[in-house]
């Protein structure tokens, strides 16, 4: 899952995607970002955006 947020940190949106691999690739093509621009959380340290589903 690949969360969005606005630049103030307020939740917009998120997608599915099958691998990690796959959110990245999404997340170049739609924004030119790279692996480094991302934190990433494990599922275990997650939890849902206030909001989300």
């Amino acid at each position: 899952m690949m969360y969005r947020y606005t630049k103030s940190g307020d939740f917009c949106g998120d997608t599915w995607h099958e691998d990690l691999e796959a959110a990245f690739a999404q997340a170049h093509r739609e924004y030119g970002l790279a692996i480094s621009d991302f934190l990433v959380v494990h599922e275990e340290q997650a939890e849902s955006p206030s909001g989300a589903a």
